[in-house]
């Protein structure tokens, strides 16, 4: 309640934003609450960018700009690096970075619940993808810090068909496999299996 109360007096918004907002937090991983709280003053801004990013990505998935995977596409290498960049531009690198860190931390925390992120379980790969990816976005939005969202948009998906960025490599039928092109049997798999063989490959 003390915490709800903080978020409350901190944003000053009206009713329903506060109710938003307060509904949001409590459904971070615990890793994420503690940045939040230890970085008041920019939670805000980080706040409105984590809902425009997804807005973002929902957009490009409806254009068809890139693959429609949630999990381990070149999408989800956008919403990563998007999201990482737009984040760089507004409260910079180093609190996006820590941020970022943070909700991979939260996604093991997760998996050994057994709870899925986009309806999937995270594995080691996934999250290693994720780093990388946001990583690239930070760089992105470092060295175009005043352009639009559009703009940044742009920059993204140019980065991500130019090969810059990750993402898991798949079967002609869409499949999860390993780097020899084999497809990973997931029926088994167990929560100690985090660290699955799936391969990285370069996002073009």
């Amino acid at each position: 309640m003390r915490i709800t109360l903080l978020l409350i007096s901190f944003f000053f918004v009206d009713g329903i934003k506060a109710q938003s907002i307060c509904s949001q937090f409590f459904k971070l991983s615990c890793a994420e609450k503690t940045w939040t709280l230890t970085h008041l003053f920019k939670a805000k801004k980080a706040f409105r960018i984590t809902t425009e990013a997804r807005k973002q990505t929902n957009f490009i998935r409806q254009e068809n700009q890139l693959d429609t995977f949630p999990h381990g596409g070149t999408l989800d290498a956008f919403r990563h690096s998007f999201w990482m960049a737009r984040l760089t531009q507004h409260i910079g690198a180093r609190a996006a970075r820590s941020l970022g860190k943070a909700h991979e931390r939260g996604n093991y925390r997760a998996f050994r619940k057994g709870k899925t992120e986009d309806g999937v379980l995270q594995d080691a790969t996934a999250v290693e993808m994720d780093l990388y990816n946001n990583e690239q976005g930070i760089a992105i939005g470092k060295e175009n810090s005043k352009i639009s969202v559009d703009s940044l948009q742009s920059k993204v998906i140019l980065a991500i068909k130019a090969g810059q960025l990750k993402t898991l490599k798949r079967s002609a039928t869409g499949a999860l496999t390993n780097c020899e092109g084999e497809v990973v049997p997931l029926q088994n798999r167990s929560k100690k299996d985090w660290k699955l063989p799936y391969c990285l490959i370069p996002s073009r």
